[in-house]
């Protein structure tokens, strides 16, 4: 009984008390409190301390307002885009046939895969090679040759004095 007693008095004690206000503001992690010296008395705490808390809460409660509105606007404009993509889905849905689905492609044929096959297992040199008989050219012994040269152009070709220059052609 006299534990609850020590617990009541506690209680109220918190909340008359202002210099307790603010170690529970202090511990609570409010950012202006976080550095605030805490005076030994309550006589010495000043008011002014307290209005800092009033602001905050007041501009959080208006925040708090803004956040909601902001949010049920979002919601509403998430729940019309849904709405148009479940029609977009729906009229998409109701043209499709089986090959815009599901697209195979065809399988080759039995020839052609046999073909490939016999020819990966093929060795690249046959292991006991038949030979070929080659073509016997027949010997020509030529009495005589004509060798035609058709000179294009030549440079720095020395001349024999002994010639006469030839005839023009043209």
């Amino acid at each position: 009984n006299l534990h609850m007693d020590m617990d009541w008095t506690e209680f109220h004690q918190d909340r008359e008390s202002k210099r307790e206000k603010l170690l529970c503001l202090r511990s609570d992690g409010i950012p202006c409190y976080r550095n605030v010296r805490i005076p030994l008395y309550d006589r010495d705490v000043d008011e002014r301390l307290f209005d800092m808390v009033e602001k905050e809460t007041e501009l959080a409660t208006n925040l708090h307002m803004d956040m909601d509105f902001r949010k049920s606007e979002l919601a509403a404009y998430l729940r019309t885009l849904r709405r148009r993509q479940l029609k977009t889905m729906q009229g998409s849905q109701q043209s499709l046939t089986l090959r815009d689905v599901v697209h195979e492609e065809s399988l080759p044929s039995i020839r052609r895969l046999g073909k490939v096959i016999s020819h990966l297992l093929d060795p690249h040199r046959p292991l006991r090679p038949k030979r070929k008989a080659r073509k016997t050219i027949a010997p020509s012994n030529p009495d005589s040759c004509r060798l035609l040269v058709r000179i294009e152009r030549a440079f720095d070709v020395p001349l024999r004095k002994n010639l006469t220059p030839p005839a023009d052609p043209y």
